[in-house]
């Protein structure tokens, strides 16, 4: 149970919805405490009156209780029965012109339990419930409470304070949250990922490859491992973001060459690593990616056009534990430089014995 509350409320912070609910349940207990407590004191105080409308109040309040899942029922008839009471209190006057205080809360409840714009539609439509009451000639003539003039001209401008102040309240808290929330989806976004070309980093790797193993179609898994040929001298030939812009091409080109099942990810510098748990052939797709590669033409602001080509490894294993899987990097790894030992731009597969 207790972890259940630990969960709620941790969750809460940053769901709206969550936080509503949680709000709107125990502003119905608290009232419900409230109303049972009040309704045992005018039994004590033999205040009749008050005795029936703070029991039915508490009855209500556990209705809501029940029925605080289904929200859209629930807190229209909560708001109803709140200012029919509020409206009591302001016509009775009700213990000596003290529950009509209650009304001052309103602005900072509703903006909680309701947020800013249901809680302003609320707020509102209780200031011209007591505009009309206090303001008005018909609505005075309701009054049974003697207030004086001063207190029923003030009241008013109190309650718009109060209100203003809570709209702030929570307009602030809504715009830091979608902030620190919005900051957040784009740390752990960037806590998987690669900065520059959106492909997933070593971590996000780690956390998916025992997805990929588990699910893999076939027993045997096929790696594949790309490095961009003589990536040095592009960038000292043509700058480091011409550098960027060339791994982003490849990230790109990789992407558009392989299916949904695969596991990709940068490795590594200019280095790309792929998993593939798919019934595709590996050879086949590391070939497909090295001719697109081949073929891609760089159109650079200076006017120039630049190729580049990429070096790739290829191995087979059985899919098994991550961390032995880990282990096999090293053999596409071996397939990836003796590519580039046998002159670049070609595809090597580990089992060709090119070690």
């Amino acid at each position: 149970m207790l972890n259940y509350i630990k969960t709620i409320l941790l969750t809460s912070y940053k769901d709206d919805k969550v936080r509503q609910q949680l709000l709107f349940q125990l502003l119905n207990f608290i009232l419900f405490t409230d109303a049972v407590t009040m309704t045992v004191v005018n039994i004590a105080t033999k205040e009749n009156i008050l005795f029936w409308v703070t029991a039915i109040y508490a009855i209500l309040c556990l209705k809501n209780l029940v029925l605080s899942r289904k929200s859209y029922i629930a807190k229209p008839f909560f708001f109803i029965e709140t200012i029919i009471l509020l409206s009591f209190f302001i016509v009775t006057g009700f213990p000596g012109g003290f529950s009509i205080l209650w009304i001052l809360m309103v602005p900072a409840v509703a903006m909680s339990v309701f947020g800013v714009k249901v809680g302003s539609v609320y707020s509102i439509v209780l200031f011209i419930d007591v505009i009309f009451f206090f303001w008005m000639p018909s609505g005075r003539d309701l009054l049974m409470y003697d207030y004086s003039d001063t207190y029923m001209l003030r009241f008013p401008f109190v309650y718009v304070c109060i209100y203003l102040i809570s709209f702030y309240v929570e307009w602030i808290r809504q715009k830091t949250m979608e902030g620190l929330i919005e900051t957040e989806r784009k740390n752990r976004w960037l806590y998987r990922h690669d900065a520059l070309t959106g492909a997933y980093n070593r971590h996000a790797f780690h956390e998916e490859l025992s997805k990929i193993l588990s699910n893999a179609s076939n027993k045997v898994v096929g790696t594949i491992m790309l490095d961009i040929d003589n990536f040095k001298h592009i960038n000292d030939t043509y700058g480091h973001n011409v550098g960027d812009k060339v791994i982003c091409r490849l990230s790109d080109i990789i992407m558009k060459n392989i299916c949904e099942h695969c596991l990709f990810c940068r490795w590594g510098g200019e280095e790309f690593l792929i998993v593939m748990r798919c019934e595709h052939d590996p050879m086949k797709i590391a070939e497909t990616i090295r001719c697109d590669v081949e073929q891609n033409k760089m159109q650079l602001e200076t006017g120039e056009s630049l190729r580049f080509t990429v070096s790739v490894g290829v191995s087979f294993c059985e899919a098994a534990d991550p961390e032995i899987f880990i282990e096999r990097v090293n053999d596409v790894d071996k397939a990836m430089y003796a590519a580039k030992k046998a002159g670049k731009n070609i595809v090597v597969g580990f089992d060709q014995n090119f070690m």
